[in-house]
């Protein structure tokens, strides 16, 4: 795990649902327990800063950080396909976004497609992406925030041809998805959940660090089309029996290191 994606974890899962600023002397207290000491936390607080990621705040002698509104949106998505609250059945409908956007603005492109990535879009052929699930207006607002809605058009289509998996196969790589899962599986079915807060929030944070890298390549499929075998579902099912009895034992620990601003 690294400083900065770890970072990201941590605060995603505990402070984004919260609204909050979290003092710096959380996070430092935090991230030691994972394994990191306090200069590489804050060369990834300031580089998160710069980033826009983190806004912060001085309340007497003590620094916040509080995750920017732009981000907040963007995590409230990703925790919404970790933690779906119920089945995620297909409408029939193929989000379609298709993209112009020129060589001079390479680096804005490459971010946008890393973030159309963790959106669940799957790359078709080079300016082509496609989704299974209802996020075009997701995807709209993600272009204007890159300030690219003049290069980018999107559109909810169904398909005449039914064979979905074909169309499924070209814009996702399933074997090396379901490779993946079975690498989470074979390392986290006998891992341990102990009962010490500590080192319930170590193997919680890590575990979850390790799960969350499937938003990147998996786009949370709906029922009707995920794959066979769907390792997918049997990943997920473990993520969350074990991310139960982990956040319940690592609560103490949380708790008693979470300082959030005192308001009158």
């Amino acid at each position: 795990m690294r400083a900065r994606s770890t970072l990201f974890t941590i605060l995603g899962e505990y402070v984004n649902p919260l609204r909050e600023a979290i003092w710096v002397g959380s996070i430092l207290e935090w991230m030691e327990v994972l394994g990191f000491n306090e200069p590489a936390v804050r060369a990834a607080i300031s580089r998160a800063q710069r980033n826009g990621w983190l806004q912060a705040e001085k309340l007497g002698r003590k620094s916040y950080y509080r995750i920017t509104e732009d981000v907040q949106w963007r995590i409230d998505g990703l925790l919404e396909r970790l933690y779906p609250q119920e089945p995620n059945h297909w409408d029939g409908l193929w989000r379609v976004l298709i993209y112009t956007i020129p060589e001079s603005k390479r680096e804005k492109r490459d971010r946008f497609r890393k973030e159309l990535s963790l959106m669940g879009f799957g790359m078709l052929t080079g300016g082509v992406w496609i989704c299974p699930n209802p996020k075009a207006r997701d995807a709209l607002d993600l272009a204007k925030a890159h300030t690219l809605e003049q290069e980018v058009e999107i559109f909810e289509a169904t398909r005449l041809h039914q064979n979905h998996q074909e169309l499924i196969a070209s814009a996702w790589d399933l074997a090396y998805i379901n490779t993946y899962y079975q690498a989470f599986l074979q390392e986290f079915e006998q891992a341990p959940c102990p009962s010490e807060p500590r080192a319930a929030f170590y193997e919680f944070v890590r575990m979850l660090h390790a799960y969350r890298k499937f938003l990147f390549f998996d786009p949370s499929f709906p029922v009707e089309l995920r794959p066979s075998p769907d390792w997918g579902s049997v990943a997920h099912q473990l993520f969350l029996e074990r991310r139960a009895v982990l956040k319940e034992r690592a609560a103490p620990f949380v708790s008693a290191t979470l300082k959030l601003p005192e308001h009158p």
